[in-house]
């Protein structure tokens, strides 16, 4: 019987290519294996379409798509692809070439998808198209703004950039689950903001882990984090004159050994966590680099304790602190390594313990 499905479906593939018609995968015909599809290292097809039948699509061999995959079907048959860590790579076009109908979900796994562009993707009405466990997407050149939701619902998630611009500009843009893990490597962040009820960029609970690794974040006027955890990683820097990272989270951000968080050209660090703890900005050790550089450094009543890592103020910097007394202060603890270049302005506001 599975001899007979394999052979089946191979004929009707020769056969689509031949008459360069649309491939259809169905419930007959791939119930068994849908792995063969990979086969085809090049699809060249006007559209390859998956039935609303078919729940679990996995890879044999990597895969270069060059026309539309389209999945069929409601929200009642969602699929799941399994890349078993090979790679999809994208066809260089500004068209889409992954097609999910209206309130379906697609759910890829264990992939690397290669020259990804988020234009390359078109959602239906309330579709989805998650990333689970150990995905890896590579940035096309020139990729489109990010318009509509990611969400990362996977352990290892990566998004690398390879220096290039990734623009988010629609509310959960990038939006990672609890308890789930997404970095961003190697790549310039344009339109991380938030306001009073949306953000672009989110952890969707107090346990989801965000890591920036390598990153050039361009903030918007107001970047809110406000749960789960930040970690940094290589060379951190945030830039945009007159604009604030707030750290409101009870998560913990941390600056991992040999990396360095920079506020640049008039941004400004805001620590108000909402666990009322000072102590949620951890540094790992001396090699871990806090950087203000004609940047503002603030914290409100909650305070802030600053140990064990290496911090440098250079040119203008401000710190300021709204606490009421000395338990409410900014601390630079002991293990505390400053750094002040010969001609820095430090201007201090509020109660400050050096």
């Amino acid at each position: 019987m599975y001899i007979k499905k394999r052979v089946k479906v191979l004929f009707f593939f020769v056969l689509s290519v031949f008459f360069h018609q649309p491939l259809l995968f169905a419930q007959q015909d791939v119930a068994q294996d849908s792995s063969f599809l990979t086969r085809a290292v090049t699809t060249t097809l006007p559209g390859v379409w998956f039935d609303e039948a078919l729940t679990r699509l996995v890879a044999n061999y990597d895969l270069t798509i060059t026309y539309s995959f389209f999945f069929r079907g409601s929200a009642s048959s969602n699929m799941v692809v399994d890349g078993r860590g090979l790679f999809v790579r994208m066809a260089r076009t500004d068209e889409p070439l992954i097609s999910i109908p209206d309130n379906k979900n697609v759910r890829l796994t264990n992939i690397v998808l290669k020259d990804f562009s988020p234009n390359h993707l078109k959602l239906g009405r309330n579709a989805t198209l998650t990333f689970g466990d150990n995905v890896y997407i590579q940035l096309a050149e020139n990729a489109s703004p990010l318009a509509y939701p990611w969400l990362f619902d996977g352990m290892n998630c990566v998004i690398d950039g390879r220096g290039r611009v990734l623009k988010i500009q629609a509310a959960d843009s990038l939006l990672v689950s609890d308890a789930k893990q997404l970095c961003l490597k190697d790549l310039k962040l344009i339109g991380a903001g938030s306001d009073v009820t949306t953000s672009r960029l989110r952890c969707a609970g107090s346990r989801s882990q965000l890591t920036f690794d390598d990153v050039t974040v361009f903030l918007d006027p107001l970047f809110n984090i406000k749960q789960g955890n930040l970690l940094i990683k290589n060379n951190v820097s945030l830039r945009g004159r007159g604009n604030v990272l707030a750290w409101t989270s009870t998560g913990t951000l941390t600056i991992d050994s040999f990396a360095c968080l920079s506020f640049e050209h008039g941004t400004t660090f805001s620590y108000d966590s909402a666990s009322a703890r000072r102590d949620r900005l951890v540094m790992t050790d001396l090699s871990s680099a806090l950087r203000f550089d004609n940047a503002s450094l603030c914290a409100t009543h909650t305070g802030l304790i600053l140990s064990n890592g290496s911090i440098f103020f250079d040119n203008l910097v401000t710190v300021s602190s709204e606490a009421s007394n000395e338990a409410e202060a900014i601390v630079f603890d002991n293990s505390v390594k400053a750094y002040m270049p010969l001609g820095t302005t430090f201007d201090v506001r509020g109660i400050v313990v050096l």
